[in-house]
Order: C-alpha cells, then sequence, then structure tokens
C-alpha cells in the first residue's frame, strides 16, 4: 500500500467555542481527484484553509506524501495542487461549458 498524496487524521478546527470542522479523516491517493461538495455553511472553505495552511487546525494532522505539513507557512506548503472553484450558479449555462 503506497502512502497518500493527502492525508488528513482526526483534523478539526475551532473558532472560540464553535466547533466548525469536527474530526475529518480523508486520504486522497497519487492520481486521484476529489471534490468537496456540500450546502452553505458546511465547512467546505473552512477545510480548504485548513489544508492550504490559511488556517491553522486545532486538532488533528494534514500530511502531504506522509509528511506532515502542520506548522508551515502558507506560502511554503506545497499545496498547489488544491483548487478551489466558485459555485457554477453565478454563471450563465454558456460560460459553464
Amino acid at each position: 500500500m503506497s502512502t497518500p498524496a493527502l492525508q488528513l487524521r482526526g483534523v478539526r478546527k475551532n473558532f472560540g467555542a464553535t466547533e466548525i470542522i469536527r474530526g475529518i479523516d480523508l486520504s486522497v491517493e497519487v492520481g486521484e481527484r476529489v471534490a468537496v461538495i456540500g450546502p452553505n455553511g458546511a465547512g467546505k472553505s473552512t477545510l480548504f484553509n485548513l489544508i492550504s495552511g490559511r488556517f491553522g487546525v486545532s486538532a488533528g494532522d494534514i500530511a502531504l506524501h506522509g509528511q506532515s505539513i502542520l506548522g508551515l507557512r502558507p506560502f511554503d506548503q506545497p499545496t498547489w495542487f488544491v483548487a478551489q472553484l466558485p459555485n457554477h450558479q453565478y454563471f450563465s449555462q454558456a460560460e459553464r461549458v
């Protein structure tokens, strides 16, 4: 079994007393593509900001190819492969093609 390209283990994020991310476990294999979808307020953007290093995690670990990236500044993290795309509802049918 190979080391995942991206692995989240028990990732939690609190803003004050409010727990926004409640223990995410995710493993993305090399070459695999993953989409995170959900309703407004589900924590998608917060999860993206945790992976990219913009926000620090409250608990858990995020690893790239087996190496933890916690504590690295956002511009020092090798997360160039992470992309956040805007919601398609703001585009016309012609723009979505």
